[in-house]
């Protein structure tokens, strides 16, 4: 899928040296991949708390 988003180049160009991926699509879509999976672990934290043991 595409999409359009804005983003400052100086973020970008952080972007690219953290995921070390070439071009901006690449990490843009790992970025939002990593983000994603933190909030389903965070979920999955807070369900397993919830749960009495």
């Amino acid at each position: 899928m595409r999409i359009t988003a804005d983003s400052d180049e100086t973020t970008l160009a952080d972007l690219l040296k953290i995921t070390g991926n070439k071009t901006k699509s690449a990490a843009i879509a790992r970025a939002v991949k990593d983000f994603v999976n933190r909030q389903k672990s965070k979920q999955f934290g807070r369900m397993i708390r919830g749960q009495k043991l």
